[in-house]
């Protein structure tokens, strides 16, 4: 026992940052157990913390301490003087870990989405072409627009969501803490490598790996099913590493299969042998003709369940693009283009188009600067950087927290202090607050007012230091 007290006491909460960031984990869980308490629910949309007084206590309660983790997260890095071990990093963030295991849905409802669309899966149903939401037990739990909406989610994430519907339960609270179980396992999976890859590699920001704190909070705790493509994105990261090519391909393409915009992430282990140099044409063929036979082979196993026809995984985009809501950079430059135009709808598609297919052309710019000044260190992961950031931002259909939750898998291998890093924390502490306004409840004049400004302020912050953040040499 005198074992046990002592190593608490030399490994538990020995920095400030990973203080805040138990802080944050606790304050968000209680306010999700206050909501389901004084809601009645564990529905998010339409279902309110009352009364209005509690509800903006605890929304600048949790907006306090989350401003307070980010001013602290960079702070700690800004130093230069970070240094864990690996039991001071592991107990801090397995407690962590254990506290949002029992947070309830706060701020999105995105988790009974997926549940319906495995429940609808096990029905039978064509989920990916004609999705029947009222058949499940989720239909009063999923947001309006997404009830009858394609499924938007990759075959891998959704067959593994399937295991709580082979048991029998009245309750969808139980569903709900089955699939958690899903996530706690993907969120140890993600922390043990991650650790592994912070030996791995000696760079400054090797730890915001697991310091970030939105795989955490909004993919185990707010259960977002990036952190299931984000843990199959890190061992292939951490093969990668180990220049084990062939498994790279494999579990980037399990990555893929969860999310589809990880796809991105198919040019990194190329980018990374450009910058190591020494055989790179031969490896490269092997990594990439590994990936195209998993694509494959891996694709053909895991699509079959839900449609022989391949095409039918390209739904979700057309449905994305043409039923979801959308509020990214494009959107906005086509509001206030067409703002002064009386026929408003009928141009509003082309003139978004038109500025996302304006953001393709800004990635294809970008591929070609980097080939053209490919001196500098750091460049490659610039690159990638760059083209990521502007992905989400021109052809992504909204700004949300959860989206940013694989950035620091690219930061980490920055060898120098770089404006990128500060960059990702204005744009973590800012789009938090996306949700914080629907905890405030959009239909609120406060939570209207909150997500405008900070959907303009994100906007914004994307040239922050954009000249910097870009720049190739020196």
């Amino acid at each position: 026992m005198k074992r046990k007290i002592t190593f608490l006491k030399e490994h538990l909460i020995d920095h400030s940052v990973l203080k805040w960031l138990w802080i944050c984990s606790l304050v968000i869980c209680i306010a999700s157990w206050i909501h389901y308490y004084t809601a009645h629910t564990i529905k998010v949309d339409f279902s309110s913390i009352e009364p209005i007084s509690l509800r903006i206590a605890v929304f600048a309660v949790i907006a306090f301490v989350w401003t307070r983790f980010c001013l602290v997260l960079n702070k700690t890095f800004q130093s230069n003087k970070i240094e864990f071990s690996t039991s001071t990093l592991r107990v801090n963030l397995y407690i962590c870990i254990a506290i949002q295991f029992f947070t309830l849905p706060l701020f999105s409802n995105d988790v009974f989405s997926i549940l319906a669309y495995s429940q609808a899966l096990i029905q039978g149903q064509d989920i990916y072409r004609q999705f029947n939401g009222q058949l499940t037990n989720f239909s009063t739990y999923i947001n309006p627009i997404y009830i009858d909406m394609p499924c938007m989610y990759g075959p891998v994430s959704v067959l593994e969501i399937c295991l709580p519907f082979f048991f029998k339960l009245k309750s969808v609270l139980g569903y709900l803490f089955i699939a958690k179980i899903l996530f706690l396992v993907n969120a140890i999976v993600f922390t043990e490598v991650s650790l592994r890859i912070i030996k791995s590699i000696a760079t400054p920001y090797k730890y915001l790996i697991l310091l970030y704190p939105l795989w955490i909070i909004q993919g185990l705790g707010q259960m977002h099913n990036d952190l299931l493509g984000l843990t199959w994105l890190v061992v292939a990261v951490f093969f990668m590493i180990r220049s084990k090519w062939i498994l790279c391909a494999i579990f980037l393409t399990l990555a893929i299969l969860c999310k589809v915009t990880f796809i991105i992430f198919t040019i990194l282990p190329l980018l990374y042998l450009y910058n190591i140099k020494g055989s790179f044409l031969k490896y490269a063929l092997l990594y990439g003709i590994s990936l195209v036979v998993s694509f494959l082979v891996i694709g053909t196993l895991f699509l079959y369940p839900f449609s022989t026809n391949v095409m039918a995984i390209f739904e979700p985009i057309n449905s994305m693009a043409s039923l979801r809501p959308s509020s990214t950079f494009s959107d906005i430059l086509a509001h206030a283009l067409l703002i002064f135009n009386s026929d408003f709808k009928s141009n509003a598609y082309c003139a978004t188009a038109f500025f996302k297919y304006v953001g393709l052309l800004v990635v294809l710019v970008l591929g070609v600067y980097f080939l053209v000044n490919k001196k500098e260190e750091d460049a490659w992961v610039k690159l990638i950087l760059a083209i990521f950031a502007t992905m989400i931002f021109m052809i992504s259909h909204r700004f949300l927290p959860w989206y940013l939750m694989s950035f620091p898998l690219l930061i980490i291998f920055l060898k120098k202090d770089n404006s990128w890093f500060f960059w990702l924390v204005v744009i973590t502490w800012i789009s938090f607050f996306q949700d914080l306004a629907i905890l405030l409840n959009t239909d609120f004049i406060l939570g209207q007012i909150l997500m405008v400004i900070s959907t303009i302020i994100v906007v914004l912050a994307y040239f922050i230091k954009l000249k910097e953040r870009y720049r190739m040499h020196g």
